[in-house]
C-alpha cells in the first residue's frame, strides 16, 4: 500500500512539473511580471496559483 501512495505522489508532482513549464513561459511574458518588480520567491506561487 505504500508503494501505491508513493507512485501517485510521484505521477502527480510530475504532472504538477509539467504543467508549471507549459504555464510559467506566458506569466513570465507579461509586462507586470517580467518588469522585475516581484521577486522570483513570489512570482513562482502566483504563477502555480
Amino acid at each position: 500500500m505504500g508503494e501505491a501512495i508513493l507512485y501517485q505522489l510521484h505521477s502527480l508532482l510530475a504532472a504538477t512539473a509539467l504543467g508549471f513549464c507549459r504555464l510559467a513561459p506566458t506569466f513570465y511574458l507579461l509586462p507586470f511580471f517580467a518588469s522585475g518588480n516581484i521577486p522570483t520567491v513570489v512570482r513562482h506561487p502566483i504563477i502555480i496559483v
